[in-house]
């Protein structure tokens, strides 16, 4: 009976292999198969009689020859190989194979069917590739939508305004050049709102940190607002505890969030009032948005940040919209290290708070905040326009000449060099379109550089984003300029330009040209 105990843990180990479902398998020096158990057969379909004492590289596929071989080599000190091998229909299965040398020296190994798990893997990943092709293709086509709509809006509200400074003595038609402005500024949010939400999605909307004055801006975004909350009979008031002089953060991106907030809340507010706190709480600079409008429920408040979800369906309806301001203010808040949380009872207003990482400047606390400056006038300045577009080059100049300007026009690239190259034009200042046939704006800019012109160009077109602000600085543009814009806002930003510029000096040219790299 004692004899017979080795002899039944012997049949008891192979039953054991058997049943296993992975491949045990061992090998001579060579690689030549000595023994294998039935699940070989049962994965690749290879008759097991007919696999001993053929090398194991017959049943890999060619290109891992050489990785099997290697592997059998170095046995336990190496890790284990996911090597291709061909079944009997000649299809590829995905195998995991671990082996170590025996004591006599053959190989022993294991090989883990892992072909399911690799086919979803692939599946996976080219539905992700699928996913994230549909996303750049279609961000695309909205940023290029957006440029297409950008130009238009631009002679819409700029025409708009002129027709309402003009027809002041006309109620009824002032009142017709309203609603033209009011719907083109609505149509212009829709179009910043679809093409930032496309951006967030696809994860190419970034933010840019620099130093900001946080008070100032917040008398900025409320002295912006006071119109639409004087049109409402609505108090637009705000409150700031003690602020730094300066913080760190994107002005740009802050700012939006909180004309998105101020501008919902005013929306939906049809008595009382709009309040903008400003503090500093701890770790976090606090923005409170409080209105006493309607109010929302639980339920409504869930579903708040939801994109292309309002709120309040019935109130969304009558106020138009596309769902989209909220989601984008708090995907913003969050790129910028807080957050935004909302509290808002039914019939008792609504209060909104963003919390963002305080990164304070180097000025002192409690710096006031400089002045804003006023639209002023151009007189004595000489401004060359340029734009494809026949409309806005009107449009521009009457917008400059209105302020004193002495304005000359370019219809692209071509004509502005020949103006400033070839006839020497004196001008203080260059508004550059960029999107133009022929020679676009960037490549005008660089040629007038490299001739050595160092008068200001300005930058004005309708993409929006920072890595296009880049490459107009680095073209050599001194400022950049996004359409669509208004009279008021092109004649604040080429102001505070050319005053930084002094009394007017139209020496342009360097004796030596910029360097070409």
């Amino acid at each position: 009976m004692a004899a017979a105990a080795p002899h039944s843990r012997t049949v008891a180990a192979e039953t054991t292999l058997e049943l296993l479902r992975d491949v045990v398998f061992t090998t001579d020096e060579r690689g030549r198969l000595l023994k294998l158990n039935a699940a070989w057969t049962a994965h690749l379909g290879h008759p097991v009689p007919r696999s001993v004492g053929r090398p194991l590289t017959d049943f890999v596929d060619a290109p891992d020859h050489t990785r099997v071989l290697e592997a059998l080599d170095q046995g336990a000190r190496a890790r284990p190989v996911e090597l291709t091998f061909v079944d009997v229909r000649g299809q590829i299965r995905c195998m995991e194979m671990a082996c170590q040398v025996g004591p006599v020296g053959e190989r022993v190994g294991t090989l883990h069917d892992i072909t399911t798990r690799r086919r979803a893997q692939r599946s996976l990943s080219a539905a992700k590739a699928r996913a994230e092709e549909a996303v750049r293709s279609r961000s695309t086509l909205l940023a290029h939508m957006s440029h297409e709509l950008r130009t238009p809006l631009t002679a819409i509200l700029g025409y708009a305004e002129l027709l309402l400074g003009a027809l002041g003595e006309n109620p009824p038609l002032a009142r017709h050049a309203e609603t033209i402005r009011r719907n083109g500024e609505h149509l212009q949010a829709l179009v910043n709102d679809i093409l930032d939400f496309s951006k967030l999605e696809a994860g190419t909307l970034k933010v840019e940190m620099g130093r900001f004055e946080p008070l100032a801006m917040v008398h900025e975004v409320v002295h912006a607002l006071k119109p639409r909350a004087a049109e409402k009979g609505l108090r637009l008031d705000v409150e700031s505890g003690p602020l730094p002089g300066q913080v760190v953060s994107d002005a740009r991106r802050v700012r939006q969030i909180l004309f998105n907030l101020l501008g919902n809340a005013l929306e939906f507010t049809e008595r009382g009032g709009v309040r903008l706190r400003a503090r500093v709480e701890g770790p976090e600079l606090v923005f409170s948005v409080a209105d006493t409008g309607p109010g929302m429920t639980p339920e409504q408040v869930e579903r708040l940040f939801i994109p292309f979800v309002p709120g309040d369906t019935d109130l969304a309806r009558a106020h138009g919209g596309a769902g989209l301001g909220l989601t984008i203010a708090r995907q913003l808040a969050r790129m910028l290290g807080g957050d935004i949380t909302v509290r808002s009872v039914p019939g008792k207003g609504t209060a909104f708070r963003v919390a963002l990482e305080l990164q304070t400047g180097r000025t002192a606390a409690g710096t006031p905040a400089r002045g804003f400056p006023s639209a002023g006038r151009l007189g004595g300045r000489r401004v060359l326009v340029v734009d494809d577009s026949k409309d806005l080059r009107a449009l521009l100049g009457m917008f400059l000449r209105r302020e004193g300007a002495e304005v000359f026009l370019a219809a692209d690239g071509d004509e502005a060099l020949d103006r400033l190259l070839r006839d020497r034009l004196q001008v203080d200042l260059v508004l550059m379109d960029i999107q133009m046939p022929h020679v676009d704006g960037h490549t005008a800019t660089g040629r007038l550089r490299d001739a050595g012109y160092t008068g200001q160009i300005v930058a004005l077109t309708a993409h929006a984003t920072a890595d296009d602000q880049r490459q107009c600085l680095l073209a050599g543009c001194d400022d950049y300029l996004t359409k669509p814009i208004t009279g008021d806002s092109l004649v604040k930003s080429l102001e505070r330009r050319l005053a930084n510029q002094g009394t007017p000096n139209r020496a342009r040219w360097t004796a030596t040209p910029r360097s070409s790299d």
